[in-house]
């Protein structure tokens, strides 16, 4: 259907598409659910073709222009419910990271009726964790045009598209993200002896920030010798209450 450079070879010629094709379907889930089947059949019976369906995929995603609106959501739909069934790798959607598409709306559009479609089979955490698996999870943002690229863009886009458990998914990642900085950042100034207050650390604590396990170890080990008695006294108290206070005892936190 696409010659070298994403042009339509049925452009005018219509000889040149089969009867039997997704696109002159009716757009509608149950209807396409019939066409991945048949795919799904033939690359399980004949597994030299599931590489050569992979790219086939790939190379119609990254040429979506060459398609109609009506067109582009049969495709999503298919690719969502192949998705699903595990005729095709989440890898696929690498394609829609093409900049022309981003730049014209189309990858995020796009990429919400796969979604869509792939969680109607499924549901979140199905989608979730497959994206999880290919590191898909951290470029959901590159969706987007530059100066969309952050969450509450995002989280409205996807919100307003009905699939709020996406929405949900990314703020989860970008906050263990971020805790995930910290703490490195966190261990790095106390290996160096960073001046530290005892407010700060009950803060993160708190906050789940740092563990109680990681507070003892760094009180008792992770310190050298310049410095070492103020931190041990700004901590003193802390790592008592840590040590001894009865769960829920959070009166000292305050002193």
């Amino acid at each position: 259907m696409l010659a070298p450079g994403g042009t339509r070879i049925d452009d005018g010629d219509k000889t040149k598409v089969t009867e039997y094709c997704v696109f002159g379907a009716t757009e509608d889930q149950e209807t396409i659910r019939d066409y991945a089947q048949v795919f799904n059949k033939l690359n399980r019976r004949y597994k030299y073709l599931e590489k050569a369906f992979e790219d086939a995929v790939k190379k119609l995603l990254l040429f979506l222009k060459a398609f109609s609106t009506s067109e582009q959501t049969k495709l999503a739909i298919l690719t969502g419910i192949l998705l699903a069934n595990g005729s095709l790798p989440a890898t696929i959607l690498t394609s829609l990271f093409s900049d022309s598409l981003v730049k014209e709306g189309i990858s995020a559009s796009f990429a919400v009726k796969v979604f869509k479609a792939w969680m109607a089979e499924k549901d979140a955490n199905a989608v979730t964790s497959s994206l999880r698996k290919v590191n898909l999870d951290k470029r959901l943002l590159e969706l987007f045009p530059a100066n969309k690229q952050n969450f509450e863009h995002f989280a409205t886009y996807f919100t307003n598209a009905g699939l709020k458990e996406l929405s949900d998914f990314l703020r989860i990642q970008q906050n263990l993200g971020t805790r995930k900085e910290l703490q490195k950042e966190l261990q790095e100034k106390f290996s160096q002896e960073y001046p530290v207050r005892e407010k700060i650390v009950v803060l993160f604590y708190k906050a789940d920030v740092l563990s109680e396990e990681a507070i003892l170890k760094w009180y008792k080990e992770a310190h050298v010798a310049k410095g070492k008695s103020i931190f041990l006294e700004q901590m003193k108290k802390f790592v008592e209450w840590l040590q001894n206070a009865e769960e829920g005892n959070l009166k000292l936190l305050h002193h």
